[in-house]
């Protein structure tokens, strides 16, 4: 899925610094930096992070991080909002069986973490 995902990067605009190593392909797109993940153990196994959206200290007072966290996780389909140490993760996993249609599944999975970024700063993080 690394080469499908690499030919989907090509094929769109606002995309730079595109790396690959190992399993892993790192890009920023508009402004925010992504990484694309596969499993060697898992052909069809695709994970879109961004990493590092947020430190919990960034985090409005009152509000408690891992009810935040929970908000989303409930609230967005597939995506996965984690805590790592004191920094906020996104993620969304997905399999793909199927290089028909992963251009669109690729725009989607894009898409849809950059809605959730946009809506989880504005609603939790001091400005």
């Amino acid at each position: 899925m690394l080469v499908e995902f690499r030919n989907y990067l090509s094929s769109i605009s606002d995309v730079a610094n595109i790396k690959e190593e190992n399993n892993t392909i790192s890009f920023e797109y508009k402004g925010l930096f992504f990484w694309f993940v596969t499993d060697e153990s898992d052909q069809y196994y695709i994970r879109l992070i961004l990493p590092n959206i947020a430190n919990i200290d960034s985090i409005k007072d009152g509000v408690d991080v891992h009810d935040a966290i929970n908000a989303y996780n409930n609230k967005y389909k597939a995506v996965k909002v984690i805590l790592l140490g004191n920094s906020i993760w996104l993620s969304m996993e997905q399999f793909l069986y199927s290089k028909e249609g992963a251009f669109e599944l690729f725009a989607r999975i894009i898409g849809v973490l950059e809605t959730v970024i946009i809506s989880f700063r504005q609603e939790y993080l001091t400005m």
